[in-house]
């Protein structure tokens, strides 16, 4: 069993950027996110599944906060993976353009094939290193059980899913702050 960050916390970390106050921030987000395309910004591509939109906007603010461009794959340019299509192609480039991926593990997203399909396209093009899984649960206390497939990442996890604090990612052999995975080259 691993740590689990649960739905409830991300809402409250949300909360407490005080960006989020300002309703179009996630449209300015987006925006920005579709300007950027210089490689040698520190990058990160998130994988999540069209109905955990909001955990995700959580990942993409605490991600933003940190400083990093962030490449998420928007609701109205899903793809249902593998087909040889022009939308599939974008999501290969975008995943191919950016230094970090993190894939939001929850239910939803563990069922999805796309989720899975762009997991592994991720796999494909960055070290296991450079991608994490953060372990999502619908509530706080519950216990996540990691696929097998799951294991070779390391995890993006907080010691305290109670208080808003730090974000690690958290491997066999080491812990490190998310900002210190994100800066590493």
């Amino acid at each position: 069993m691993a740590k689990s960050v649960s739905k409830v916390y991300l809402k409250e970390a949300r909360n407490t950027i005080s960006r989020v106050k300002n309703p179009d921030y996630p449209r300015v987000l987006m925006e920005r996110k579709n300007r950027a395309t210089d490689n040698s910004e520190i990058s990160v591509f998130v994988s999540y599944d069209p109905g955990d939109e909001e955990a995700m906007l959580s990942v993409l603010l605490l991600l933003d906060s940190a400083g990093v461009k962030i490449c998420p794959v928007l609701p109205g340019s899903l793809v249902t993976s593998g087909q040889g299509s022009d939308k599939d192609d974008s999501v290969r480039k975008n995943i191919a353009r950016c230094s970090r991926f993190v894939f939001i593990a929850t239910d939803n997203a563990m069922r999805s094939p796309r989720c899975n399909w762009e997991l592994g396209i991720g796999d494909g093009l960055m070290t296991p290193a450079n991608i994490a899984v953060m372990p999502v649960t619908e509530q706080r206390g519950a216990t996540w059980s990691c696929p097998d497939h799951l294991l070779a990442y390391p995890m993006l996890v907080t010691d305290n899913d109670f208080f808003i604090g730090e974000f690690f990612i958290e491997s066999m052999d080491r812990k490190i702050s998310l900002t210190g995975w994100l800066r590493q080259r």
